[in-house]
């Protein structure tokens, strides 16, 4: 489980050095092959290689003519590659997600459970200014929480 944020950077070579908060447990859970991608162009999203395996296997037994499995294998496929995690601890954004992305310089990393995302430090910290949560987002959030179905 990946939680909590730390900043680091992606060098002009577009290799970002993976913070030894996410590091440790990255190498010592899952190995040191990772799958970067994105679904939307702005943030990289870093999946253990296992992990991302499972859930395209999942997107892949859905039928071939479901619109949502091509458009999903499209996007993710345009700005995914395959990594590995180098001996200092670095992997490369590829060069698409990161010109799109701006990921350059600073970042912030980020769990997300059971991957990481990746996003320019100066637009995060804009849309993290403006993006609290209001009192009925977190009463809908705590009615989804409390839901056992």
């Amino acid at each position: 489980m990946f939680r909590g944020s730390a900043v680091a950077k992606v060098d002009d070579k577009g290799r970002l050095k993976i913070p030894v908060l996410f590091k440790k447990k990255l190498i010592s859970s899952f190995g040191d092959e990772v799958f970067v991608t994105s679904l939307d162009g702005q943030t990289a999203l870093i999946y253990p290689l296992r992990s991302w395996e499972v859930l395209e296997n999942k997107v892949i037994k859905l039928s071939f003519t479901h619109p949502l499995r091509e458009k999903f294998l499209e996007i993710v496929n345009f700005f995914g590659q395959e990594s590995v995690i180098d001996k200092q601890g670095r992997i490369l954004i590829p060069p698409i997600l990161r010109r799109r992305a701006s990921l350059i310089g600073d970042v912030v990393v980020s769990g997300r459970g059971d991957h990481l995302k990746v996003c320019n430090m100066a637009i995060f910290e804009k849309k993290i200014d403006s993006v609290a949560l209001t009192y009925n987002e977190l009463m809908e959030l705590s009615e989804a929480l409390s839901y056992d179905g």
